[in-house]
């Protein structure tokens, strides 16, 4: 089973590029990440730290993935459709490091980035592609200051009792307060109209499926791995938010759970994952029938207005 990490081995060559004080797409990148806890705008992106990578998203789309060459530069990674405008680009990514975009095998014209205005133009596609799903999760992370994690993934394993491989996914990881601590929460968010969350007869829904795969690897011993690493995660978030407040002022705070955790010991960690459904046009439709599927599992209803219906609740009292 692959390891699971969130580090970022190479972190002082992105702060030697601040310190540098020249025009960077670094320095444009963190000028529009906007911390869980405050709305993402017209422009802001959130931040996923990954295994030696760094994603930035726009209402769910991945604008850009931070990385590093084999040479240890920094290096944005865009794909194309984003930076041409253009549909039909199929999977091909342009690079940007300290030369112009560069996509090989890819023959358009990808013109030069000149800037923080080339980034908002890739924002602003980006954001055009977006699913209602990913901008309902986008308002979730608005609402919730200590959410450390979107679009996690999991190192794929093999399912024991249909020896299928799979690599379960889920939208949202946050620290929540119990009275022992820090406790890391991860959600899976659904619009009530998604049909993953309907199913004829007796067998449950394929997000049952989704969320048991979920809870299975957690608990086939990878809950101390997964717990240290979000420590480690934590404390990337602090030293990447004083790098951004070089940049501007305006960036919002952290949440305090999260300071918190990047000072501590390794959270606690819930591996049984929640679902949070919503859709104010028809939450009605959600049955008791509906529910029974999902027994054991902490269902959260959005009911009424955002952005308070969206604040992630605790299943019971910690």
């Amino acid at each position: 089973m692959s390891n699971f990490a969130r580090r970022v081995p190479l972190l002082q060559r992105l702060e030697a590029v601040l310190e540098s004080g020249q025009p960077h797409w670094w320095r444009d990148l963190l000028a529009l990440w906007r911390p869980a806890g405050s709305p993402s705008g017209g422009l802001g992106l959130r931040l996923a730290i990954r295994n030696g990578t760094m994603n930035f998203y726009r209402l769910g789309q991945s604008v850009a993935k931070v990385g590093f060459t084999r040479g240890g530069s920094p290096i944005l990674v865009v794909h194309v459709a984003y930076v041409t405008g253009l549909r039909g680009t199929g999977s091909h990514y342009a690079r940007l490091s300290a030369r112009p975009l560069d996509c090989p095998g890819y023959a358009g014209d990808l013109g030069n980035y000149e800037g923080a205005a080339t980034l908002r133009k890739w924002v602003k596609e980006a954001g055009r592609r977006s699913l209602p799903e990913k901008v309902f999760v986008d308002g979730v992370v608005a609402a919730n200051e200590d959410i450390i994690d979107l679009e996690m993934g999991l190192p794929a394993y093999i399912r024991p009792d249909d020896g299928r491989q799979v690599a379960p996914r889920m939208d949202v990881v946050a620290l929540e307060r119990t009275r022992a601590g820090p406790q890391i929460a991860f959600w899976e968010a659904k619009l009530m109209l998604n049909p993953e969350l309907r199913r004829r007869g007796a067998e449950p829904p394929r997000v049952a499926r989704q969320l048991q795969d979920y809870e299975d690897w957690m608990r086939n011993g990878q809950e101390a791995r997964v717990a240290l690493a979000y420590r480690d995660n934590c404390r990337l978030l602090v030293r990447l938010h004083v790098m951004a407040r070089s940049v501007s002022h305006e960036i919002a705070d952290l949440g305090q759970l999260i300071r918190h955790t990047a000072a501590s010991d390794p959270p606690r960690l819930d591996p049984k994952p929640r679902l949070l459904i919503s859709d104010p046009k028809a939450w009605s439709g959600w049955t008791e029938n509906h529910a029974a599927k999902l027994e054991g599992y902490t269902v959260q209803i959005a009911r009424g207005e955002p952005p308070s219906s969206l604040i992630l609740k605790q299943p019971s009292p910690a």
